[in-house]
């Protein structure tokens, strides 16, 4: 199992690049979620752990279920494979 940091890290990578998909800036993301430019940057960078209702807030923004951004990764020799969910 991963730890905090690194869940962290991952779940921020993936805010990054779909905001950076949607061609969003930081500041856009930050308007359309209510929240702050300094907050979504520390999450995007893995410094902070979003709480749910925050995670939500950016999923509706970047147009994901929210459950996108808690999908685990594992690690199998140098490549990684998201783990299939069930009903996915």
């Amino acid at each position: 199992m991963e730890n905090r940091d690194e869940f962290a890290k991952q779940i921020g990578n993936r805010i990054k690049e779909l905001r950076k998909e949607a061609g969003l800036i930081l500041k856009q993301l930050a308007e359309a979620t209510e929240l702050s430019s300094p907050l979504i940057s520390k999450i995007e960078n893995g410094l902070a752990m979003p709480s749910l209702p925050t995670l939500r807030l950016i999923a509706d923004a970047l147009k994901v279920n929210a459950g996108y951004f808690l999908e685990m990764k594992r690690k199998v020799g140098t490549l990684f494979h998201a783990r299939e969910t069930a009903g996915s």
